[in-house]
């Protein structure tokens, strides 16, 4: 060490070990200072001690570097100094590397519109004045797509794994949502140009038509199904002499050719299609109107349509099982000695996902399942005691979870009707029509007079109103009436005069057409009216349709449900006639179901809120809510709506990718598509 006083050395290095700690004493109401002159000794800075009162008694330790540019020196609060980043007023549009705890900077990420003043809180960057990042509009910053088995078939049965990677979540986890893309040769399908309006026949009106034969009483039902073609068809099943069940296409108003079974099938007076994404369609006789202890006959058909309508029996049914097409499973009950049996199955009849027995139980008035919005309900009849009861369990793809049951009758009674339409369950005991929201609490509803006898009730989504069809037996008249306020009170909106002779007992609704039907005084009887008839007008002249003909099985553009198939009655110029259950709206464009050829293209799954796939679609459908966690999986299934099977479809060389959104109170963040999988 050497200290030097205008050019000259004082203390030198060989007095260092005297001389290591140098004091400038401070005097005359002065602290102690240091000058430091410029190289002309004209003019200097001072560092200066504190006063005396400030009782300071401290060391500072200069850092070993010069630091880099724009640093400023820093103590740790002991003395040890050090060269800091400068966080100023001018504040980084970009997080810095290296913050210390109360740094700033503006985040324009989400909205550059909105940006957003970020502090760093020690762990993480928080919104100023905000707790914790979890409160913030969620931040994806990755979605990976895996396929699971690269070993088995590409898309039939497999799943991927997709994988978000959040830079910020929700409260407590961001809501997400997928969707995905597939590139292939997919088939051509027909398309209109745009309708432009429509004409539609609806119900009520006075269009009737009348069909009877003489036919004897072993059970006689319609039902609207498709053939082995997939083309919409109408059926008549009929019990002849008690031993043959018969199949018979045609109608409403006639009947031709027949496929039989002897399956002793006898008295039904109803007939359920079961359009299911396994193997098989169904058809099924439904003996939940029986008044003895026969059981259900069914035919069954190949989806693909490699074969027709063949006879089976299944078994013990009560009434035929119905299948939730949102969740890919079964509920059917069945009658096992004196008890009644509900169960849940992911095939046709099983029971792999549970069953309960409920106790005592008859035939008659039992076992009918109506499935509601997150609930299903089973009716069930005690045969000690006659009562009638529900049985209400979750709506959802695992395992059966009993919710609680509800007693209707307090006496001995026959339950012929349950349904779940507009919000609300109806259900029909010994003639006595009630309703709940939850089937847990019952009240008694009254629609029209005291002979109206319920036979079907169904929500017009075109009106919002909930319909109720039926007949009053007393004055042999058909009618319809209306609720627009969830079945508290009923106008009537259709009354028909018939006679007595041709009294029907069901309702049936298909084809563009309502169809009361049944069986009375040694007759068959069938009633059916115009509905959902459509003229559409196209834009354009009518040129460019060429590829559509009359007969043709027609579906909105990229509709994929069996429900909004109709057919093309005729063709005159820009008009085109059609029968379909759903009704065409200006700016819909008619698609042949059945394609003319195929090109490479992009499609869109269809996404379940279980990560089910169920299909393509050409339109993008938006994001579908799969959960709030950042792992999903997509499950392919056995086959499509179409009847193929997703390799089929989808054929070699086919790519997936996906997209994914996360969304809280605060806002949402969309990533995507993913990194590109071909599986082989």
């Amino acid at each position: 060490m050497a200290i030097k006083i205008s050019g000259e050395t004082v203390v030198d290095d060989s007095k260092k070990g005297l001389f290591n700690d140098v004091v400038v004493k401070g005097g005359a109401g002065e602290s102690g200072e240091i000058t430091l002159n410029c190289e002309n000794n004209s003019h200097g800075v001072k560092l200066k001690g504190p006063a005396h009162s400030a009782g300071a008694d401290y060391t500072l330790t200069l850092p070993d570097t010069s630091g880099n540019n724009g640093e400023v020196l820093t103590t740790d609060g002991s003395g040890a100094m050090s060269w800091e980043e400068v966080v100023g007023n001018e504040i980084s549009g970009t997080a810095p590397t290296s913050p210390s705890q109360g740094a700033l900077w503006t985040d324009t990420s989400e909205d550059p519109a909105a940006p957003i003043l970020k502090t760093w809180n020690g762990s993480a960057w928080v919104a100023v004045g905000s707790a914790a990042p979890s409160e913030f509009a969620p931040v994806i910053d990755d979605v990976t797509l895996t396929e699971n088995d690269t070993t088995g078939a590409r898309f039939t049965s497999q799943t991927f794994d997709v994988d978000v990677n959040m830079l910020i979540e929700g409260v407590p986890h961001s809501q997400k949502g997928l969707k995905g893309e597939v590139t292939a040769e997919f088939n051509v399908y027909p398309a209109s140009e745009p309708v432009s309006s429509n004409v539609v026949t609806t119900f009520p009106n006075n269009n009737r038509q009348t069909w009877s034969f003489s036919w004897p009483q072993y059970g006689t039902a319609r039902v609207y199904a498709t053939n082995p073609a997939g083309f919409p068809q109408w059926y008549l099943m009929e019990g002849q002499n008690g031993s043959t069940l018969n199949l018979r296409s045609g109608g409403p108003g006639e009947y031709g050719d027949t496929q039989a079974y002897h399956g002793n099938a006898t008295s039904f007076r109803q007939a359920v299609y079961i359009q299911a994404s396994g193997t098989y369609y169904y058809i099924y006789s439904a003996t939940r109107y029986k008044d003895n202890n026969g059981y259900a006959k069914a035919f069954r058909r190949r989806a693909d349509g490699t074969d027709d309508w063949t006879g089976f029996n299944p078994g013990y049914e009560m009434s035929p099982p119905v299948y939730d097409d949102v969740y890919d499973v079964w509920w059917h009950s069945s009658s096992s000695g004196s008890n009644s049996t509900i169960r849940k199955g992911t095939t046709h009849l099983s029971n792999d996902l549970g069953e309960q027995t409920r106790g005592y139980s008859s035939q008659s008035g039992t076992g009918i399942i109506a499935l509601g919005t997150d609930r299903v309900v089973f009716s069930r009849r005690n045969s000690q005691n006659g009562r009638i009861y529900c049985e209400v369990y979750t709506r959802d793809a695992g395992s059966m979870q009993h919710l609680g049951s509800a007693t209707i009758t307090t006496f001995n009674a026959n339950c012929t009707y349950l349904n779940f339409a507009g919000g609300w369950f109806f259900i029909k005991v010994d003639g006595t029509i009630k309703k709940s929201s939850d089937a847990l609490t019952w009240n008694t509803v009254t629609i029209g007079n005291s002979d109206f006898d319920l036979l079907e009730v169904v929500f017009n989504p075109s009106t919002n109103n909930i319909e109720a069809y039926g007949q009053d037996y007393t004055n042999s008249k058909l009618e319809m009436w209306t609720s627009n306020n969830g079945g508290a009170t009923w106008v009537l909106a259709h009354e028909d005069q018939i006679t007595s002779t041709t009294t029907p007992n069901n309702v049936l609704f298909g084809g563009g057409k309502v169809i009361w039907y049944g069986y009375a005084n040694g007759y068959y009887n069938e009633h059916y009216y115009p509905r959902n008839e459509q003229t559409l007008t196209l834009s354009g002249t009518g040129a460019d349709y060429s590829s559509f003909n009359v007969g043709d099985l027609i579906r909105p553009e990229g509709s994929t449900s069996l429900s909004e198939r109709g057919t093309i009655t005729s063709i005159s110029g820009a008009d085109i006639e059609v029968e379909s259950d759903y009704i065409y709206q200006a700016g819909d464009k008619i698609e042949a179901v059945y394609p003319t050829n195929s090109s490479v293209s992009t499609r869109y799954l269809v996404i379940s809120a279980t990560g089910a796939v169920t299909g393509t679609v050409g339109s993008d459908p938006g994001y579908v809510s799969v959960g709030p966690d950042t792992n999903q999986t997509l499950t392919f299934p056995a086959t499509f709506d179409t009847g193929n099977a997703p390799d089929d479809e989808l054929g070699a060389g086919t790519y997936i990718k996906v997209s994914a959104q996360a969304t809280n109170t605060s806002g949402s963040s969309e990533f995507g598509p993913s990194n590109i999988v071909t599986p082989s």
